[in-house]
């Protein structure tokens, strides 16, 4: 695996763009790339990806979640670190914590920075 490398999920929220947020949608995609074994996360482009409940279906599968403004879409303007904030929340109501840096780096197969 190239060092960075994870598969990113998009799917479409209010952009219309790849599949919607849906369980179904998610295990097609999972499905697919199961015999990879590459690490995957998921975004929501013009949505909510925790509000939708896919955050928590990728989390339960053992993905990752992409979370941020660049993403968020709908009624409410969170910030950035309230939308974290929730993503941190849904992982410890799971059982799990962020990843630290040293795990990222890891999981990635980045190289540690000397």
């Amino acid at each position: 695996m190239p060092p960075g490398a994870i598969i990113k999920l998009y799917f479409g929220g209010s952009l219309e763009f790849g599949l919607p947020p849906t369980e179904r949608a998610l295990d097609a995609y999972v499905e697919m790339l199961e015999p990879s074994g590459l690490p995957w996360s998921v975004a929501v482009l013009g949505g909510d990806v925790v509000g939708c409940g896919l955050a928590r279906l990728a989390l339960e599968r053992g993905g990752h979640v992409r979370v941020g403004l660049e993403d968020h879409a709908g009624g409410r303007r969170p910030s950035n670190l309230e939308l974290l904030d929730e993503a941190t929340s849904l992982l410890s109501a799971l059982g799990r914590r962020p990843a630290t840096s040293a795990e990222a780096r890891l999981l990635l197969g980045v190289p540690t920075p000397r």
